[in-house]
């Protein structure tokens, strides 16, 4: 099914458009640990095999797609088949689930992994033919539209996906928008409109805390770069926020169990 896709997905990778998906590709193995997932997000695998989980016992083989909520971390092995492990991310905001009905009667689930059959393939084709027009409106209602066409797909755990806007998503989110330039505690509870206080408080009752919410941020962020981009390392850590390639290297290796080095030579980043 996703044969099909592989060559407008190479185009898309190396063009200069600002895409509403992620293309992740790889030569070798990839084993990452702790991988941090912010947002609910969809993987739909175009080549090799994606296992995760503890002990990496569940797979997600091509022409399957895996949905995750938005949890704190995963483990993930990249396989590659017949060369190489390509997978297509995309991720969705809490808005992108308005279309979708609120049934009571879904059980509330972590993941699922779904086929992708001919009607699911087209209509990510066309998804991703839509992003050469890079118009942010419409292509956030064409995703809107995958979602409801996976629920009526007969996917309806999608539903069950939705969550709640958390505080820490939204500290999350300030981090990245401010490309991880120093921000104030004034700042972010003024944005939240709640006394410091309270933010730790609310913060706490999530089990996590301001320091936990910005190096899984920085560094959830520099993996992200280091999967889709040819940027140096150097210019990396810097994006991400630190002072030196250095405390990059160790807080990555500390993390995820493998330094960006290793990361990227299972990568051909060349054209």
């Amino acid at each position: 099914m996703m044969d099909n896709m592989l060559s407008l997905i190479r185009e898309l990778q190396f063009s200069d458009l600002k895409l509403p998906f992620s293309i992740y590709q790889s030569q070798c193995e990839q084993k990452i640990l702790d991988i941090p997932i912010a947002k609910p997000m969809c993987i739909f695998v175009v080549a090799g095999e994606k296992q995760f989980g503890e002990g990496f016992k569940l797979s997600c083989r091509k022409n399957q797609f895996i949905f995750f909520s938005e949890h704190s971390s995963v483990h993930i092995r990249n396989i590659p088949n017949e060369g190489e492990y390509v997978a297509i991310l995309i991720e969705f905001d809490y808005l992108d689930f308005d279309m979708l009905p609120r049934e009571n009667s879904i059980n509330k689930t972590d993941y699922f992994i779904g086929d992708v059959d001919g009607e699911i393939a087209m209509c990510l084709k066309q998804f991703f033919e839509i992003a050469t027009c890079s118009l942010a409106d419409v292509c956030s209602l064409r995703r809107k539209e995958l979602l409801l066409f996976l629920y009526h797909s007969g996917y309806r755990q999608v539903a069950s996906l939705i969550g709640r806007p958390t505080i820490k998503r939204k500290v999350h989110d300030m981090l990245i928008s401010n490309k991880f330039r120093e921000i104030s505690m004034e700042k972010i509870c003024a944005e939240l409109a709640m006394s410091e206080s309270t933010l730790r408080r609310k913060l706490q009752l999530e089990n996590t805390t301001m320091k936990q919410i910005k190096n899984s941020a920085r560094l959830g962020f520099g993996l992200h770069l280091l999967q889709t981009t040819a940027k140096p390392i150097g210019l990396v850590s810097e994006e991400c926020g630190y002072q030196s390639q250095s405390r990059f290297t160790v807080g990555f290796k500390n993390r995820f169990g493998l330094t960006p080095s290793e990361l990227r030579k299972t990568k051909q980043l060349s054209q």
